[in-house]
């Protein structure tokens, strides 16, 4: 996620919040700056946020209670997982 640096306390309420839903879950989670720079359409500063979901359980636990929609971004999850996870995915 990118945000104008001036939005940066809400984008990190939001994430925030984000990762409060995930520990309901059970799932440990991370917030993480990623990065800042001038943007050059417009010489506006922006920075970069992402959450990380570290760990074999935690990544098991988000695509048992969340997974994804895109095709792709479950493919991905499922090789995250490893071995015998696209057998798990059929159930």
């Amino acid at each position: 996620m990118y945000k104008l640096l001036t939005l940066e306390r809400n984008a990190r309420k939001y994430l925030e919040c984000l990762r409060k839903l995930l520990e309901n879950f059970n799932i440990n989670s991370k917030i993480y700056t990623k990065q800042r720079y001038k943007r050059k359409s417009d010489n506006k500063k922006i920075i970069g946020f992402h959450v990380m979901i570290r760990g074999n359980q935690n990544i098991k636990r988000f695509k048992e209670h969340m997974g994804f929609d895109i095709k792709y971004k479950n493919q991905n999850l499922l090789r995250a997982i490893g071995p015998g996870a696209a057998a798990e995915s059929r159930c």
